[in-house]
């Protein structure tokens, strides 16, 4: 296992003044995360959008389309495109709401259960991962991303939350 000095100098550094462009950062890290991840999801003939519906739905159970809209940060007119190629590879179901017939809800299927575990199973990207990062280098790297989501889900509030909270 590396340790900490394999890291970028401002990684070891918990007091290095935030300079650095953390969009820029933080798009390169998923770009990068999307293509390694990439190819084994479409062996498997899904997108990564795809994927992330796919394991919304097995993290949470049964939303509404607006929850997974919601919850993936996308359209209503994209979710229903992802959804319906899920439904027509039966991966996902559509059913109306038990209480509101109005609301239809997603669910996965059996077949997308068992996919979402296999390709859980053999999540690889995410280990070998691991092995390049000491503990306390991959604590301070979840802790930073867990930070920087919480400060971007409050600037699409005000900015005294954002203040008072961080």
């Amino acid at each position: 296992m590396p340790n900490d000095s394999t890291l970028p100098a401002c990684a070891s550094d918990l007091d290095y003044e935030c300079d650095c462009d953390l969009p820029a950062l933080v798009d390169q890290a998923a770009r990068t995360v999307r293509r390694i991840a990439g190819q084994r999801l479409q062996d498997c003939g899904l997108s990564w959008s795809s994927w992330r519906v796919l394991e919304v739905l097995a993290e949470r159970g049964s939303l509404s389309m607006k929850e997974l809209c919601e919850a993936q940060a996308t359209s209503k007119s994209t979710m229903s495109r992802l959804v319906k190629r899920l439904y027509e590879d039966d991966l996902v179901r559509r059913h109306d709401d038990a209480d509101d017939r109005r609301i239809r809800v997603v669910s996965l299927t059996a077949r997308g259960h068992a996919l979402v575990q296999e390709l859980e199973t053999a999540d690889t990207e995410s280990e070998r991962l691991r092995e390049q990062l000491s503990r306390p280098a991959c604590v301070r790297v979840r802790h930073g991303l867990e930070l920087l989501n919480r400060a971007l889900e409050l600037l699409e509030g005000t900015d005294d939350e954002v203040d008072a909270s961080l």
